[in-house]
């Protein structure tokens, strides 16, 4: 009988033991995930965001980011690189994180007019793809009886100079 009560302790014990294991194992950790904006802007209007996430649940709702002239592609783990974080991805890591917007380059189509005159093409206009703060590359020079060309402007009369260093 001595030993079966010894025995009846040790098997107490170890059921409550393990039952404190599972409850600590089982609690959700929190963590905070902290968003940059890489240049942009959250849609909060700040530069960074901050949320709590649980370890194992859904990140849940991420708000957006804006930057002129770019494309926003998401938050991801790295500035290059990393993994993408959407709302239904489970928040597996077990520290605080930063996740960085990332962004793409809008494309363009610039039209050039040669205001009365010419390409060596014959034509009075032309176009150019052209990528958002890239360079623009070559032009080409029309040419106008009686006239000096002197460059290429955002306007007709006035307006801001395009080199091909930048639109």
């Amino acid at each position: 009988m001595k030993y079966f009560k010894k025995f009846l302790l040790l098997v107490a014990a170890l059921v409550m033991a393990i039952g404190i294991f599972t409850v600590s194992a089982n609690a959700a950790q929190s963590y905070t995930l902290k968003l940059n904006a890489n240049g942009g802007k959250i849609s909060t209007g700040a530069t960074t965001y901050s949320k709590k996430v649980k370890k194992k649940a859904k990140v849940g709702t991420l708000p957006s980011a804006s930057k002129t002239g770019y494309t926003f592609k998401g938050w991801y783990t790295a500035k290059s690189g990393g993994t993408k974080i959407t709302a239904s991805t489970k928040y597996t890591y077990s520290k605080n994180m930063t996740l960085y917007a990332r962004w793409t380059a809008n494309k363009y189509t610039l039209t050039i007019n040669a205001n009365g005159g010419k390409y060596a093409s014959g034509k009075t206009s032309a176009s150019k793809k052209v990528t958002y703060a890239a360079k623009v590359g070559t032009l080409g020079t029309p040419t106008r009886t009686g006239y000096t060309f002197a460059g290429y402007y955002t306007a007709n009369t006035g307006g801001t100079k395009v080199t091909a260093a930048k639109v």
